[in-house]
C-alpha cells in the first residue's frame, strides 16, 4: 500500500495504482498505469472557524447531507460515510461515477470513481472499485509537522464552516 498525506489525514491505495496530484485544488488522482478508463479521486477539505479546527464539522456535514440525500450512513472506527452512483458525464454510454463521502472530525474527504463501461479490463476496474473501502478504513489524524515522515504531502483545502451548529 501507498501512503499518503494530505493536511494532517493520511490514507492508504494500493500499490497496483499510479498517483499524480491535481496542481489547482490539490486532489490525489490515483489510476491503472497507461490508462484511464477506470481512476479514484480523492479530495479532502478540512473545516475552520474562527482560525481553528471545527472539531467534528466534517462528520456533522456528512451526516446532514446523507440525512438530505436520503443515503444510508456507514459508521466506522470514528468515521462516518456513504455512498451514491450515477451516469457519468464522460466516457462510453453507460459509463458510471461512484462516490464516497467520508466524515472524518473536522474533515470531510470526497473519494469519486470513474469506471468507463466499455473500454478495459473488467476485472482491473472491480479491484478499482473494490479498493475504496480500505482507503476509508485507513483514513486516520496524524499529526502532520512530526519528524521521520515518509508519506507524499498534498494540498489541504481550507474551508470555512458553514456546518456549525
Amino acid at each position: 500500500m501507498q501512503t499518503f498525506l494530505i493536511g494532517d489525514v493520511a490514507f492508504e491505495i494500493p500499490d497496483f495504482l499510479d498517483t499524480r496530484i491535481e496542481e489547482e485544488d490539490g486532489t490525489l488522482v490515483a489510476y491503472l498505469p497507461e490508462s484511464d478508463y477506470a481512476n479514484l479521486r480523492f479530495t479532502l477539505s478540512t473545516i475552520w472557524r474562527d482560525g481553528e479546527l471545527s472539531v467534528g464539522a466534517g462528520d456533522r456535514f456528512i451526516r446532514r447531507t446523507a440525512a438530505k440525500e436520503n443515503c444510508d450512513l456507514r459508521e466506522t472506527d470514528g468515521k462516518v460515510w456513504f455512498t451514491y452512483a450515477k451516469p457519468a458525464t464522460e466516457g462510453s454510454p453507460g459509463s458510471i461515477m461512484t462516490f464516497w463521502e467520508v466524515g472524518l472530525g473536522a474533515h470531510f474527504m470526497v473519494i469519486s470513481c470513474f469506471i468507463d463501461s466499455a473500454v478495459g479490463d473488467p476485472v482491473m476496474k472491480q479491484q478499482v472499485l473494490d479498493s475504496v473501502p480500505d482507503s476509508i478504513r485507513s483514513l486516520r489524524r496524524v499529526d502532520a509537522s512530526a519528524p521521520n515522515q515518509t508519506m507524499q504531502p498534498t494540498v489541504d483545502r481550507r474551508t470555512a464552516s458553514p456546518f456549525d451548529d
